[in-house]
């Protein structure tokens, strides 16, 4: 016992000092974690570094992918790409790593757990699409690919993601490019899928499809209007289909309350543009209203944007003005007045834009037109009520990346496959917004041709 006592007195400074900085330690982590997760509290100061160009919007709400003191929520990421994933018809589904022929593969690369190749915080070790493995990783599990493809005999496996993608094969899969091997780089029919949202809309509601006039607008005497909101409103296709002041500024989200919204909230778009508004809740736009964050502004933006443009909200409204909307000035000018990366700057100067213009002054036919929103908004032909309703996909991100996704729902509208894989493999190319030929050539058809033949040459020898 004396030794003992003698033993905490020689030691007591430094016992002292030991439990202090413990105690120390152990306060500060309780405040940071209480200041972490208090709601409305600025959490950036706690990163480890930069979140990537995917979710750098939602830095202030750590909690959407993390849980206190438990890691990142697999389930977080299914969340907001789980309807993505399924719509690319996922060629690395982890029901296939489930099967017992393929487990053995997850030894080699987790891929269960989005985590493996996609890390935040870590931008030095960060590519496009927030890739964090290896470009080679593909190795791991096709290091025997030359024998069950001759066509792939040399190759480099740091090259693999030139003509392939892990999650969203759809317009590179082989039978898909067997069926557009001899396609022209330009088709001689060259139009996109005109919008019949409007034309639906007045015959399913004939009834209430009167036009009106600005007279017959049913604002309340206290609302805030002036002659010329009534004049822009009358003009537009809401008053031709019978669409009134109420419809839209009446705010019916409580049955015993109805208030009028001097500036309607997106619930209210919501109610005739359903689609349209779930899709750009999902996109780089909206995502941050969709999250209850106050809205995206370009001031916020990576890319390079215009300042005077730096707090404009982003909503509905912004690329659709409330009572003179013009779907020509919200696909191009609505795009132009905030991006000014090199891609949209020279889009003015490109052939497409030649077409839009030419359509635009009606000197071409409907749907030649190529505009922003032709390529990053590609129209859709959903089923409802019975009927193909053409509507606008709003998701900007859905055919963003990989770029691929863009063949197509927009490219073989009006060219070949092929000039498309090349186009846009070529980044210079995108850079000045397609105004030339692409200089890269992927090889990808000449290797389904080859691989074709082979096989035609082993079945005959049999």
């Amino acid at each position: 016992m004396d030794k003992m006592r003698v033993w905490f007195w020689k030691n007591s400074q430094a016992l002292k000092n030991w439990f202090t900085g413990f105690a120390s330690a152990g306060l500060l982590l309780l405040l940071a974690s209480y200041f972490m997760f208090l709601p409305g509290m600025n959490k950036t100061f706690f990163m480890p570094g930069p979140s990537t160009e995917g979710h750098y919007q939602f830095e202030e709400k750590c909690d959407l992918c993390h849980k206190p003191f438990g890691g990142i929520k697999q389930k977080a990421c299914n969340q907001c790409h789980g309807e993505e994933l399924a719509l690319a018809n996922d060629s690395h589904k982890l029901r296939k790593f489930r099967d017992p022929r393929n487990t053995k593969n997850l030894d080699k690369i987790n891929v269960k757990k989005c985590r493996t190749c996609h890390k935040e915080h870590d931008l030095d070790a960060t590519r496009k699409m927030g890739v964090t493995v290896a470009k080679d990783f593909c190795i791991f599990c096709h290091e025997e690919i030359e024998k069950e493809r001759p066509t792939h005999k040399g190759l480099k496996f740091d090259g693999c993601t030139a003509c392939h993608k892990y999650h969203d094969n759809t317009s590179l899969y082989e039978d898909f490019l067997i069926k557009h091997l001899d396609e022209k780089d330009t088709k001689e029919t060259a139009t996109v899928v005109s919008r019949n949202f409007s034309q639906l809309y007045k015959k399913e509601n004939m009834k209430k499809a009167t036009p009106l006039s600005k007279l017959e607008n049913n604002a309340p005497p206290n609302a805030k209007f002036s002659n010329k909101i009534l004049s822009d409103w009358a003009s537009t296709n809401h008053a031709k289909s019978g669409v009134n002041c109420a419809n839209c500024h009446l705010n019916k989200t409580d049955a015993d309350n109805h208030m009028w919204e001097q500036k309607p909230i997106i619930q209210n778009c919501k109610k005739c543009h359903e689609s349209e508004v779930k899709h750009f809740l999902e996109s780089r736009h909206g995502m941050r209203i969709a999250q209850k964050l106050t809205p995206m502004k370009p001031g916020m933006a990576r890319l390079p944007m215009n300042s005077e443009e730096a707090e404009t909200v982003l909503d509905c409204n912004t690329c659709h003005p409330a009572h003179n909307y013009n779907t020509a000035f919200a696909a191009v000018d609505a795009c132009l007045k905030c991006h000014t990366d090199k891609h949209s700057v020279n889009y003015k100067k490109s052939k497409h834009f030649q077409l839009f213009l030419a359509e635009q002054k009606n000197t071409m036919s409907k749907g030649v037109g190529v505009s922003c929103a032709t390529c990053h908004f590609p129209r859709e032909i959903m089923q409802i009520n019975g009927n193909d309703v053409v509507s606008v996909q709003h998701n900007q991100n859905t055919n963003l990346r990989p770029n691929q996704k863009q063949i197509r729902s927009v490219c073989m509208n009006c060219h070949g496959v092929g000039f498309s894989l090349d186009s846009l493999a070529d980044q210079s190319l995108i850079q000045n917004n397609f105004s030339d030929k692409p200089e890269i050539h992927l090889k990808s058809l000449e290797m389904i041709k080859e691989r074709m033949a082979q096989q035609s040459k082993e079945r005959g020898n049999k």
